[in-house]
């Protein structure tokens, strides 16, 4: 699967240029929507921290500084306000989504789907099959993937995927 690697500019032309649709599906087990992105978008985070590692390993969390690259909050914002304006237009919508990431001190974090099928992670890796890391652990770069916003009565939020990773520090 190709993704699209967003930027502000990136962003912003598919947005004018209507590069950017939403594909209404309704779930099957419960009263609510998903609304896919088409074509498939993410980006690109550097030196970033495992900070949670779900029991169940099925999520993980992820802290980058916000010190290192100060325009990546600038960037996050944008594309949260972006992503959620456009399912608001196709939802008709009033919820307000949640965030993809939040804020704290000096960090920024985010909690990722890790797409796993019988055992089997569909994560890119280079140099290996890809295995849940330790907490604490640190990755030069990942690749998030923009998979989906869905919605219920009550509440909205993004549905990420970890897509890629490259070398654990």
């Amino acid at each position: 699967m190709d993704i699209l690697l967003l930027n502000s500019e990136l962003l912003n032309n598919i947005i004018e240029t209507d590069g950017l649709t939403v594909m209404k599906k309704f779930q099957k087990r419960k009263s609510g929507s998903n609304y896919f992105f088409i074509p498939n978008i993410g980006i690109k985070l550097f030196n970033v921290k495992v900070t949670w590692v779900d029991p169940f390993k099925k999520n993980l969390s992820f802290s980058i500084n916000r010190w290192e690259n100060p325009s990546l909050i600038i960037l996050l914002r944008h594309i949260n306000q972006a992503l959620s304006n456009i399912y608001k237009k196709v939802s008709y919508s009033n919820l307000n989504v949640a965030p993809f990431f939040f804020e704290k001190g000096d960090f920024i974090y985010i909690r990722t789907y890790l797409p796993n099928t019988n055992g089997k992670y569909h994560i890119n890796n280079n140099l290996c099959n890809f295995f849940v890391p330790r907490k604490d652990s640190t990755f030069d770069s990942i690749v998030i993937y923009f998979k989906n916003i869905w919605d219920d009565d009550t509440n909205a939020g993004f549905n990420i995927e970890l897509k890629d990773v490259e070398n654990i520090i």
